[in-house]
């Protein structure tokens, strides 16, 4: 709550930033190899009045370490990072920060990599490319729990469903690899 010590094991009402009228932000931390683009999210997030930048880092490592001093409400990610995959990231975020919501914002196509993300434990697939109201509603949408993808990739998927696919994969080649070989 406002003015309150930060600590552990606080509900995510708390651990939010507050601004002067009271009101909550929630902490966005990024994690983006590309210095431009994180002034871009920088200035999303400064025109959005929910959310609030905690934290940015282009390295992996370096991110995982901070992560927890930033005490962020929600990841975005990208998939191509410095010294690290994107993928791996999102497995390693898992295992530390269960709750955090994961938003992956990449230029890399959709139809290959969102799936993918989907079941590393990502929340949600988001095109660089997109409009910034709809990278907006995105993160609201993530922070509420919701699975986030494009209209056409949640029918893909949906549609692989309803056909009875075991695994969900294996439909193209690029589904075949792993995520290493990929």
């Amino acid at each position: 709550m406002p003015g309150e010590a930060p600590g552990r094991g606080l509900r995510a009402e708390a651990r939010r930033g507050y601004r002067q009228d009271g009101d909550p932000e929630f902490r966005v931390f990024v994690i983006e190899r590309h210095p431009l683009f994180r002034v871009g999210v920088s200035q999303l997030l400064e025109r959005e009045p929910d959310f609030m930048l905690c934290g940015e880092e282009p390295e992996v490592y370096s991110a995982l370490n901070i992560l927890s001093e930033a005490r962020p409400d929600l990841a975005l990610v990208n998939l191509s990072l410095q010294d690290g995959d994107g993928i791996d990231v999102i497995k390693r975020l898992r295992e530390h920060r269960p709750g955090l919501p994961i938003l992956v914002l990449s230029h890399h196509d959709e139809s290959i990599f969102a799936e993918r993300v989907i079941r590393a434990g990502a929340n949600g697939y988001i095109m660089k490319h997109a409009c910034m109201v709809r990278v907006a509603d995105a993160m609201h949408r993530a922070l509420a729990g919701e699975v986030v993808m494009s209209d056409e990739m949640a029918q893909r998927v949906a549609s692989r469903t309803l056909r009875g696919s075991e695994s969900g994969v294996g439909s193209t080649p690029y589904e075949l690899l792993s995520d290493r070989e990929l």
